[in-house]
């Protein structure tokens, strides 16, 4: 026995007279919005790219002052004294 197909409606149901037919997928929407998505990331993957083969960044550059650290200190080798 198979089991009732859920989109398929009787024709005497109260429901159905109500609702009517049921309208017709239309899955376009989805398409266009995946075709926008991935253009935008395909733009912005190729511009990245771009500026990634020329050293160039958005962002600019913190010149970083170096600090040097001089840490002078003695060890002594000698054991200390009994």
């Amino acid at each position: 026995m198979s089991s009732p197909d859920p989109t398929s409606r009787p024709a005497a149901s109260i429901a159905s007279i109500i609702l009517g037919p049921p309208p017709p997928r239309r899955r376009t929407g989805l398409l266009w919005a995946m075709v926008a998505t991935a253009s935008l990331h395909g733009v912005a993957g190729v511009l990245a790219y771009q500026a990634w083969r020329k050293g160039e960044s958005p962002v600019p550059k913190v010149a970083q002052k170096k600090q040097t650290v001089q840490i002078d200190h003695v060890v002594d080798l000698k054991p200390p004294p009994l």
